[in-house]
């Protein structure tokens, strides 16, 4: 019997807290599904700030914790923590190390020079780029500074990869010429948490799940809402995430105030496993107002439970979307006019809300299910290793 693959995930992990964001989720639930299986066998290497060196077993899984400070890690490019992952995986010694994400985590699995994998998330590059001046002047230096250390980590990790999963057409056409690594095209794998969700929808809830910041744009779905109850439609808009952004979350909660809409719109902040879930359950429609996105889980999320769908047509969200086929793409201007549209027509013809949450359910079982995202992970697994 051959013995099974020994491989070492490196990523963020939510270590005794609740999931904060797409890339944490997607680290979850692919140790999850590779260790339901026979022929690997995965143990966990995340950083945890303000936390010492230490290795602790959650949930069954084994996760090895490089602690690390808040003082001086993006002005020596996360020396401390890329070094710390390398020798911890030097301690493993894994077959294949897969790391999730192109910032300090990628460069890390890659500086222990071992055979590895990196799965592409968000495009760095690209979301340095933006700012707000919503946000307050401290959080906007922070941002460009953030994003021109994650740029360069993106350019190293793309230099320097052998193999790259990318979960979009989007990623693809992203680091066109930006690298000579493998290309292997997976998508982001969605728990059967989601397919088997029995939907309760209430007439007239929207849901967002992003965190609340620039890039997400939720101040579009604020004026959204207010146009849809303009033109006599009954919503309510649930906002789930953490603010990560203080000064735009105030300007989102200002707004609202401003337009009277207390009773129609709620931020909800981070909420457990099981409220999100419900939260999905009593949706009527998923949204989305990004400005970038790569392959959002949300959406996918939403396609699993039979939700329809709609979100600008930019960045990753066409690659998602097939306009009219699976939900709706906005490309109206400006983008609070044309959400506020999209989801009008959705709120309006039950027929339509129906067939498009087919068309994207069926989507999520051709792309989404855990089992296939494993076949095709393993197979990546054994390219590598030849």
């Amino acid at each position: 019997m051959t013995a099974p693959i020994k491989v070492a995930m490196v990523g963020p992990y939510p270590v005794g807290r609740t999931l904060s964001n797409g890339v944490e989720a997607v680290t979850v639930e692919v140790v999850d599904l590779l260790r339901q299986r026979d022929d690997v066998e995965v143990e966990v290497v995340t950083c945890v700030f303000g936390s010492d060196d230490k290795t602790v077993v959650q949930d069954g899984v084994t996760i090895h914790i490089v602690g690390s400070s808040d003082r001086l890690r993006r002005l020596t490019f996360y020396m401390r923590e890329r070094s710390g992952i390398a020798k911890r995986l030097k301690q493993i010694a894994p077959d294949i190390v897969h790391a999730q994400g192109a910032n300090f985590y990628g460069a890390g699995a890659l500086d222990a020079g071992m055979p590895s994998v990196v799965t592409l998330h968000g495009m760095l590059f690209k979301e340095a780029k933006i700012t707000d001046s919503r946000s307050e002047r401290l959080r906007q230096m922070q941002t460009q500074l953030r994003g021109f250390f994650n740029a360069r980590f993106e350019e190293r990790v793309l230099e320097r990869s052998t193999d790259i999963i990318t979960i979009s057409e989007y990623v693809n056409a992203c680091i066109d010429g930006r690298t000579k690594a493998t290309l292997h095209a997976i998508a982001n794998p969605i728990s059967e948490d989601y397919f088997g969700l029995e939907k309760v929808a209430e007439a007239g809830r929207l849901l967002c799940v992003a965190r609340i910041e620039p890039r997400k744009g939720q101040h579009h779905l604020v004026e959204a809402v207010r146009r849809l109850l303009d033109d006599g439609h009954e919503v309510q808009l649930r906002l789930v995430g953490k603010p990560v952004d203080e000064g735009y979350a105030e300007s989102v909660k200002a707004l609202i105030v401003q337009h009277g809409l207390h009773d129609n719109i709620t931020l909800t902040g981070i909420v457990s496993d099981e409220e999100l879930i419900d939260e999905y359950r009593r949706a009527d429609v998923v949204v989305m107002s990004s400005r970038e996105e790569t392959s959002p889980m949300t959406l996918q999320q939403a396609m699993a439970c039979s939700t329809a769908v709609a979100g600008p047509a930019n960045a990753g969200i066409p690659y998602l979307i097939e306009h009219e086929e699976n939900g709706l793409l906005v490309t109206e201007e400006p983008l609070d006019a044309g959400l506020a549209t999209a989801l009008g027509a959705l709120l309006s013809d039950n027929e339509l809300r129906n067939r498009l949450a087919k068309g994207g359910r069926a989507t999520a079982e051709r792309r989404f299910r855990a089992d296939r995202v494993g076949d095709d992970t393993v197979a990546v697994y054994q390219s590598v290793l030849g």
